[in-house]
């Protein structure tokens, strides 16, 4: 029944919900963290999140809501300071019902919500409590204060409820008792001991319990006269309900308060013996396993001293009365207790059973027993201990490390904590025994635990998989046997510390010919990627959206270009990022050369084969990689690379299965949500990564995932994060680490594709524009490259807006299909996001469809909005808590200035306002005072359109002046009847 609060795991930053005790009163309050680091001294929660917090733990809690004086330091001045702080007033019966939801669940009830140290312990003084109550450690009886009688429930503690009462509030933090009512200038600060206070706890509690256990609905009226004949019905009556005042007259109910006293002084007096009748198991003097071993009777005083032997001719009459009657009782538990004598031998199979079997249950009554150092050592000696030590095979590191290279090891097995050799084991395996002396000291173990340790020595050399799962601590259990760190030799050891964290990863140079400047998260990152492509082991970079996982891999593999790798890589990603890539690679690797792998004009047999071997990096898609399998299998690549890899987590589908047939010296998964909806989906990316790292799909089942989903077992979630988290590099945006290195907007172009069905109404633009431009001059000519730019970026948002029906959405827009993937990641991710379009026909149709395919409330603002109604969208985006809307969708006129939407910190343009100004305007909505997170700004761009050529304009523009570029888009009017052609032609890019 102890309480730890340094064992508890550390709380992370939210609301701190306390409990403090005093006056037979439970009061709660709250402490305020900040997720943003805001430095200061303690804060309190106010009355409406207190409130909430409540509620969130225990609904309907009927309370009283005032303020008290809790007692802290106060600006480092000596002593304790009052600081009125709001809470929550709890009875005895709603005290109980709050502290048994904590303990339900003591470290999160929500991700803003948790419960403190303070709370956890009055949680475990309640938990005293119930094991009090269900030993019946508890009479009826009459309180006498003042002239008043009540009727109550008396706690009635053992000496080893006593000491156990003391062992707890040894552990009671000081903010736990350190609350008054008064909070006046002249109140005094609480002086309690622990002991006292938390006796009055356990006192004020045992009187409520049987109260709620026995109270019915209907409470019955007490008879108007009390006499000699019903007071002990009235008393029954009042011991059930929550008025325990006794009515009648005073001579009447003292007379009837000396009754119950004279009828429980024995009970009473038994529980106040101050003795603790304790046994203590002696080992022979000799060395013989059968000598005899002796437990002896020892009185141990609850409060300080030694023990006693049991000298009856030393005890007094009425203690010797209640020794025997202890030894009476003890006896119940094991025969071999007699009261004649103060001590009883026993063979090595009766010590054993005696520690094993009989010690626990005389426990359990509340004796004390003394074991010997060894045992109370070595409690677990039972379990042999057994750690491998690797050794890489002669062979091993002249090529390519692989999963299935065979490995030698050698053993160290330990009992009782030191080393045993084979041939010393041997000897140990041949005894029946349950308790032998060996190196001097007598040891507890299992034979079978031996000769499963034995059979570990016959293996002479396993797949480097295996191993590696050892020295990660995923062995797979052997009984009694239980596997210690691995240590391993040579390459093969330096591998294994750097995968358990022992020694890091050296950071890597960035290679020179990079275009762009790695932040140091990405500089660890890309180093992380190179440390595990150096032993062929496959890693998945699980970065947030938006952290750079692309740079990270392509600054990799110019690395690995620079370092004389002449084989491809192969990149599989969605078609909606296919364009993406091509350009980002442009961006950063200049030097790179890049195949897109795509459409149906791509290459396929020898041709493909030769023609991917003249490039570093071959791109190509998730649907086309289990239709173009045969020939993909023919290149001999360098390493795969899987973007969204997520998408691979249903193990059984034709592009799962066509990715792990691929074989090349290394692989990579990146994706922002490693895991979605259960943990089977990791094994479908640790079995691509890693082949048969995690066993067969049915033993991983087995293993990790109906333990985990079905009942949320910590040990095999525990296990489960042992073995994957070397090969996971798992970054948040809140992460404090990462956020230091970020910018506080990062600002990034999203490149689309067309659909065939865009790429048709876009040529048919272009045809019709063209004529039209060759047949009119002046103002008509600038109205009709206005109107040919408005129909081309309806086309690329999406047909249906460009056509004006109300046709379906999915599928049609490579737009849509992109804006569709990083919502579902940011929403993933708890995050929040404005979408910009400057058409309020597009913003109804992503409204709909977004709110449709995720199951949301998303709000849509355009100039048609009345004002009031605009005013309680902002709010409620705003404060709309974990339940609000998390998508706001914008027209940019409406939405470009004058509001304050910080509560998101992703910002779409979905399609483009051709001037900075307005879209930094419109950014800023997110992006301003009252912003404490890091905003990510997407712009979406389709490849080999108007929209990537005005994007190029504008970017050479800005080299010169970020101005230049005027209000809205009547600049491009301004262009050349050439210079248009050539910006609104489609180009071979764009189709995907």
């Amino acid at each position: 029944m102890q309480f730890n609060p340094a064992a508890a795991p550390p709380i992370p930053d939210s609301l701190l919900v306390h409990a403090a005790y005093r006056d037979r009163k439970l009061f709660v309050w709250g402490e305020s963290r900040h997720q943003e680091g805001r430095a200061g001294g303690l804060e309190f929660a106010v009355p409406t999140r207190l409130r909430h917090a409540i509620s969130q733990i225990a609904e309907k809690l009927p309370a009283t809501y005032r303020n008290a004086a809790l007692w802290a330091p106060a600006g480092g001045e000596p002593g304790l300071r009052p600081r009125s702080v709001p809470s929550v007033i709890l009875d005895a019966e709603n005290a109980s019902y709050f502290l048994d939801a904590c303990n339900r669940n003591p470290y999160a009830q929500t991700s803003q919500i948790k419960i403190a140290y303070t709370t956890r312990f009055w949680g475990a003084a309640l938990r005293l409590v119930a094991v009090l109550a269900a030993r019946d450690r508890l009479l009826p009886s009459v309180s006498m204060d003042g002239g008043s009688f009540d009727a109550c429930w008396k706690p009635v503690l053992a000496a080893p409820d006593r000491l156990t009462l003391r062992e707890l509030a040894a552990t009671m933090p000081p903010p736990a008792r350190a609350i008054t009512l008064d909070t006046g200038r002249h109140a005094k600060p609480p002086e309690d001991d622990p002991a006292v206070l938390l006796g009055s706890f356990v006192a004020w509690l045992m009187d409520a319990l049987p109260r709620v256990a026995t109270r019915t609905g209907r409470t019955r009226a007490l008879p108007r006269a009390v006499n000699q004949e019903n007071i002990a019905s009235v008393w029954m009556q009042c011991l059930c309900s929550f008025e325990p005042k006794l009515p009648g007259e005073r001579q009447l109910l003292s007379a009837f308060h000396d009754r119950v006293d004279n009828w429980q002084r024995p009970a009473v007096r038994e529980a106040a013996f101050p003795w603790l009748l304790s046994f203590h198991l002696r080992e022979p003097g000799g060395d013989a396993g059968d000598a005899a071993w002796h437990v002896q009777y020892r009185l141990e005083p609850i409060v300080g001293g030694a023990a006693i032997p049991v000298d009856k001719s030393t005890l007094s009459r009425a203690s010797l009365r209640q020794v025997d009657r202890l030894l009476a009782k003890a006896a119940g538990v094991c025969a071999d207790i007699r009261g004649g004598s103060d001590t009883f031998p026993l063979d090595v199979m009766g010590a054993f059973r005696f520690l094993t079997e009989t010690a626990p249950a005389l426990e359990r009554e509340g004796f004390r027993v003394a074991r010997p150092d060894w045992w109370q050592r070595h409690e677990s000696a039972a379990m042999v201990r057994a750690r491998p030590v690797l050794k890489p095979s002669p062979a091993s590191r002249t090529g390519t490390f692989s999963m299935d290279e065979l490995m030698h090891f050698d053993w160290e097995v330990a009992i009782g904590g030191e080393n045993y050799t084979r041939e010393e084991l041997d000897r140990l395996a041949e005894s029946t025994a349950p308790l032998v002396k060996v190196h001097g000291k007598w040891l507890p173990f299992e034979p079978q635990s031996i000769r499963a340790a034995l059979d570990l020595w016959k293996r002479e050399a396993a797949p480097a998989r295996e191993m590696i799962r050892t020295a990660l601590g995923g062995a797979e259990a052997i009984p009694g046997v239980q596997f210690e760190e691995a240590r391993g030799e040579g390459w093969i050891g330096e591998l294994i510390e750097k995968l358990g964290g022992k020694s890091r990863f050296e950071e890597l140079p960035v290679p020179v010919d990079f275009q762009g400047t790695l932040r140091p998260y990405q500089v660890r990152g890309f180093s992380w990627l190179g440390f595990l492509r150096q032993y062929g082991l496959g890693a998945c970079l699980a970065d947030d959206m938006g952290l750079g996982k692309t740079i990270q891999a392509l600054a990799l593999l110019g690395r690995e270009r620079a370092g004389g790798v002449d084989r491809p890589v192969l990149l599989v990603c969605p078609t909606s990022v296919v364009g993406n890539w091509r350009k980002e690679a442009q961006r950063f690797a200049p030097s790179l050369p890049v195949l897109v792998h795509h459409g149906i004009a791509r290459t396929r047999g020898p041709e493909f084969v030769e023609e991917a071997g003249r490039h570093a990096l071959v791109v190509s898609s998730y649907s086309l990689v289990h239709r173009d399998i045969e020939i993909l299998k023919e290149v001999p690549w360098s390493g795969i690379i899987l973007d969204e890899a997520q998408n691979i987590k249903n193990p059984e589908t034709q592009q799962s299965r066509a990715v792990r047939s691929l074989t090349a010296d290394y692989r990579i998964a990146l994706t922002g949500t490693p895991v979605e909806n259960n943990v089977g989906e990791l094994w479908a990316i640790m079995e691509f990564l890693n082949p048969g790292f995690l066993g067969s799909a049915a033993e991983f089942r087995r293993s990790f995932l109906l333990p985990i989903q079905k009942s949320a077992d910590p040990a095999a979630a525990a296990n489960l994060r042992k073995l994957t988290s070397p090969f996971i590099l798992r970054r948040l945006k809140t992460d404090r680490t990462v956020i230091e290195d970020l910018p506080e907007k990062m600002e990034m172009k999203v490149f689309c594709n067309l659909t065939p069905e865009q790429a048709s109404l876009y040529r048919s633009v272009v045809a019709e524009a063209t004529h039209t431009l060759d047949a009119t001059t002046g103002i008509q000519r600038k109205g009709a490259i206005l109107a040919a730019l408005t129909k081309l970026k309806q086309v690329c948002n999406h047909p249906a807006q460009f056509l004006g029906d109300e046709s379906p959405l999915a599928g049609r827009s490579g737009k849509l299909s992109r804006l569709t993937e990083m919502v579902e990641e940011l929403l993933s991710e708890g995050d929040r996001a404005l979408i910009f379009s400057q058409f309020a026909d597009m913003g109804e149709r992503l409204r709909s469809y977004l709110a449709a395919t995720f199951g949301q409330d998303v709000l849509l603002l355009h100039g048609g909005v009345p004002a009031h109604k605009r005013n309680a969208m902002v709010e409620r985006f705003q404060s709309g808590g974990d339940d609000g809307p998390r998508l706001f969708v914008l027209s940019l006129k409406a939405g470009g200035t004058g509001l304050n939407l910080t509560a998101a910190n992703h910002v779409f343009h979905f399609d483009r306002w051709w001037n900075p100004a307005v879209e930094n305007q419109a950014t800023d909505r997110a992006f301003r005072i009252g912003q404490h997170r890091n905003v990510q700004v997407h712009k979406f761009i389709c490849l080999g359109t108007l929209e990537e050529g005005i994007d190029e304009m504008i970017e050479r523009k800005k080299a010169i002046a970020d101005n230049v570029v005027g209000a809205g888009e009547a600049w491009l009017t301004e262009l050349s009847t050439a210079e248009i052609k050539e910006l609104f032609a489609l180009r071979q890019e764009a189709l995907s």
